[in-house]
């Protein structure tokens, strides 16, 4: 019976009904220190511990990344893009992309911004015609993993507090390569209002969105700012990309697999108990 059981439990081991990797991009020339890693809007696995990219130039990214549980995100990639306006192109080419050594967050300190937390820095798309110009900063990602993904993310000019906000919207799209451009008026974006900053609030100081990809495509980011908010910031800006997984849900062979390994597992217990009296 010793070999029934250990039967059983390979059985159900090898009844795969899905794991999660989240992956943390961390726009910005400053590395998030322990004390600031929990500061995110999805905390579940999150830890002082846990692994983020801190991405601190514009270089297109082919290898390196890694999962927030510290292992290799094989395949991943990333590809910049952007431009004047409301359409962002790729591969970014000249020196439109300002890098962030000039977005330190120096107007914002407490709240989700406190202890360097991935809020607090992060890139823009820069223009000669300063804050009033807009521009699009755009982000492509390859080489995930088949599946749907929720992609929290957050953009603001945090060297500026304007009082009243400095809202952004962002895009999302999902192709079979990395575009080639993009006209974000031809897609629905989600505003992010960026009133406060006590706590996390999605559609405030974050936004959250949801996308299926199969295997091979990628996802799309894009990032501009809201011309209608009535306040002094239409550039893009990018602080950071939360990306995680949804839970796979079990195919209905996996459940009928399952069921009969409790099934095999009950057999077990009734003829140990037989074997007893």
């Amino acid at each position: 019976m010793r070999h029934l059981l250990l039967a059983v439990a390979l059985f159900l081991g090898g009844i795969n009904i899905g794991s999660a990797q989240i992956l943390m991009l961390d726009f910005g020339p400053t590395t998030t220190p322990s004390a600031g890693k929990t500061l995110l809007p999805y905390t579940t696995g999150i830890t002082g511990t846990s692994t983020f990219n801190t991405i601190t130039t514009s270089s297109n990214v082919t290898s390196g990344l890694l999962f927030t549980d510290g292992t290799s995100a094989t395949g991943l990639s990333l590809t910049y893009g952007g431009g004047l306006g409301t359409t962002a192109t790729f591969p970014l080419s000249g020196s439109g992309l300002s890098i962030s050594t000039g977005l330190t967050g120096t107007a914002l300190g407490t709240g989700i911004y406190a202890n360097s937390s991935a809020s607090k820095d992060g890139f823009f798309w820069n223009a000669t015609g300063g804050a009033a110009q807009q521009t699009t900063l755009a982000l492509s990602i390859g080489g995930l993993s088949a599946g749907t993904y929720q992609v929290y993310m957050a953009g603001r000019n945090t060297n500026s507090s304007f009082g009243t906000g400095i809202s952004e919207q962002f895009y999302s799209t999902i192709t079979g390569t990395t575009p080639t451009s993009q006209n974000t008026t031809l897609l629905t974006g989600t505003i992010e209002t960026n009133s406060t900053s006590a706590s996390f609030i999605q559609g405030d100081n974050y936004v959250m969105l949801t996308e299926t990809i199969t295997a091979g495509q990628f996802l799309n980011i894009y990032a501009n700012g809201f011309t209608g908010a009535g306040v002094n910031e239409d550039r893009g800006f990018l602080n950071y990309i939360e990306l995680v997984p949804v839970a796979a849900v079990p195919e209905p062979g996996s459940f009928i697999l399952l069921a009969m390994g409790f099934v095999l597992l009950a057999l077990f217990r009734k003829y140990s108990l037989s074997r007893q009296e």
